[in-house]
């Protein structure tokens, strides 16, 4: 008997690439003979449809509608890190003492703690 996890005879081997390099296998020997010929990565473009891609109307819009949440985020976290920065209440730093604890500044949010997450997170 013959177990699965034997792998095949090289003869099997190579007997099948024989095949596949004359054509007699089908649609997967084209690709074969051109890995044979062209080498793998061209082989590779050539049997998924390759040739040079086009930069169409739709790429452009999508890389365009792919960067504007960023710069429309980067614009408003600016507003708020400089409006936190001319804070007069907590200096900037966006933390207040209250008590023993440091609370988020009341007047401009606290939107980054520049003196520690940890008193960020517990206050």
């Amino acid at each position: 008997l013959r177990c699965s996890a034997i792998p095949p005879d090289a003869a099997d081997i190579a007997a099948t690439a024989a095949a596949a390099l004359a054509g007699q296998i089908g649609p997967a020997a084209d690709a074969v003979g051109a890995a044979a010929s062209l080498g793998a990565p061209a082989a590779a473009s050539a049997a998924v449809g390759g040739g040079r891609s086009e930069v169409t109307w739709q790429v452009v819009v999508g890389a365009i509608a792919g960067v504007i949440p960023f710069i429309v985020a980067s614009i408003e976290f600016g507003k708020r890190i400089a409006a936190q920065q001319r804070c007069e209440q907590c200096q900037g730093s966006g933390l207040q003492l209250v008590g023993r604890y440091y609370r988020r500044c009341s007047a401009c949010g606290g939107f980054l703690p520049w003196q520690s997450w940890r008193r960020f997170f517990l206050g």
